[in-house]
């Protein structure tokens, strides 16, 4: 495990599965993403802010683990290594984690927990009416 990640950790949770998708590959999910948010806002948006918005996406997903979100990031935001000289692998990780961590993404992960809870109880009470 990398310098400040724990057991249990988002960085290493297996991520769900939501909706029955299979797994996804993160860098192409990056790349589609970008490539929509530059299409909507331009060549001159500012790619930290592009980059922010698609780790938090991709946390809210629940289909990609704190490691495949960095990966993403590393691999898929244009010209992270140039933007971020010398320190591209370690801004991948501290926004993958603080995109995890954002009260947002917290909240938003909570929501679809009790969600998802909700239908699996409504599943058993139509399981025992019968």
């Amino acid at each position: 495990m990398g310098a400040g990640t724990t057991a249990g950790s988002p960085q290493d949770a297996p991520a769900e599965r939501l909706g029955g998708h299979g797994p996804v590959d993160p860098v192409h999910e990056y790349r589609r993403q970008t490539r929509r948010l530059l299409e909507r806002y331009g060549a001159g948006a500012d790619m930290s802010r592009v980059d922010w918005r698609i780790v938090q996406d991709m946390a809210k997903s629940g289909r990609f683990t704190g490691r495949q979100i960095a990966q993403g990031l590393r691999e898929g935001s244009p010209k992270v290594e140039s933007r971020r000289a010398g320190h591209g692998d370690d801004y991948a990780q501290r926004t993958a984690v603080k995109a995890w961590a954002s009260p947002e993404v917290q909240a938003y992960r909570e929501e679809q927990a009790r969600k998802s809870e909700r239908r699996l109880e409504r599943g058993r009470d139509d399981l025992t009416r019968d």
